[in-house]
């Protein structure tokens, strides 16, 4: 039993659950794609490079997707409420990191998995295998990148915005003033 907040994986607060989900999901099936386009075709040969790689995509999803602070692992994100509360999350005080977390990550490895099962045909040559693995893992990190990853940013900026306006200075309130930070935007 671990007194005090220990730093467990959370989403920013103002992020929908979906959000999260949707993270976790992508999350996972890179991860996965990652373990099987790397590990278990001809890259995986050489222990140094497997690892390497994989490693670099585990890197890679939880700075890109820091929005919903990526557990990637579900142990993970219960193991920090586990230390601090002494005893497993429950479902009524902890259902959306169960939503989230759980059935996000394992949405996630399913769907990669149904991929990996069409491209994983004996026709295909390992080269085929790796590339188009690495394409699936490209693809989900893209998809938050380029679309869930910004609106997840602008709804945390937004918040942020709101935070700061109500944080102003009475004087302020009356004039209609906005911080400075935000009159440059």
């Amino acid at each position: 039993y671990i007194p005090g907040d220990v730093g467990a994986p959370a989403p920013a607060a103002p992020l929908p659950l979906y959000y999260v989900f949707l993270s976790e999901c992508l999350g996972g099936a890179a991860l996965c794609g990652a373990v099987w386009a790397f590990a278990t075709t001809k890259m995986g040969d050489v222990y140094v490079r497997k690892m390497a790689l994989i490693n670099c995509t585990l890197r890679t999803v939880i700075l890109a997707f820091g929005a919903t602070g990526p557990a990637v692992n579900p142990a993970l994100a219960f193991s920090y409420v586990f230390a601090t509360e002494g005893a497993w999350p429950t479902l009524e005080n902890h259902w959306p990191s169960y939503v989230a977390y759980w059935f996000g990550g394992l949405t996630g490895a399913v769907a990669m998995g149904l991929c990996w099962r069409f491209i994983n045909v004996p026709s295909k040559s390992e080269t085929a295998k790796i590339v188009l693995g690495a394409c699936c893992v490209g693809a989900c990190i893209a998809a938050w990148s380029f679309h869930l990853g910004v609106e997840a940013d602008a709804l945390v900026s937004d918040h942020d915005y709101a935070a700061a306006m109500e944080r102003r200075h009475p004087l302020t309130k009356l004039l209609k003033r906005q911080p400075k930070a935000y009159r440059e935007l």
